[in-house]
This record gives structure tokens, C-alpha cells and sequence, in this order.
């Protein structure tokens, strides 16, 4: 029989940061991805994520400001 801590953990949602400047992008995923059963958390820019940083990252940018910022993000952990 399971534990109550494995039957918890089972439960929970994974969560997925969603991080676009086009509100109607974010709020689409977040409704897609709620309804996919994970709990999404959105930031209109980079900075704004950064501010909290997630564990893992899916990283899509379709401009070189985009890659500095993940450069400024990962430098402090010896990252480039």
C-alpha cells in the first residue's frame, strides 16, 4: 500500500513557466496547459521570471536579446 507522502506526490501538478511579452500567448497556454493537468505560471518578460527562477528550463527565443538574457541567467551558476 502507499504512503500518504507517495499518494501527495503522485497528486501534484507539474508546473511549467510560461514567459512570452504577447498576453494573448500567455494566457492561451495557460489555459491549455491547465487543462493538461499542469499548473502553469506566467511572466510577461524575462526579467520578471528571472526574479524567480524555475529548476528547469524549455528555453525558445527568436532573438539575440532573448539568448542574453539566459547568458545573464546561467553566468552566476558558471554556465554559458
Amino acid at each position: 500500500m502507499a504512503s500518504a507522502a507517495t499518494r501527495l506526490k503522485s497528486q501534484e501538478k507539474p508546473i511549467v513557466f510560461v514567459v512570452d511579452d504577447d498576453i494573448s500567448v500567455r494566457e492561451s497556454l495557460e489555459s491549455l496547459l491547465s487543462f493538461a493537468g499542469w499548473q502553469p505560471e506566467t511572466f510577461a518578460s524575462a526579467e520578471e521570471f528571472l526574479a524567480r527562477p524555475p529548476s528547469h528550463w524549455v528555453f525558445q527565443s527568436r532573438s539575440e536579446l532573448g539568448f542574453d538574457t539566459l547568458r545573464k541567467a546561467l553566468s552566476p551558476l558558471g554556465l554559458r
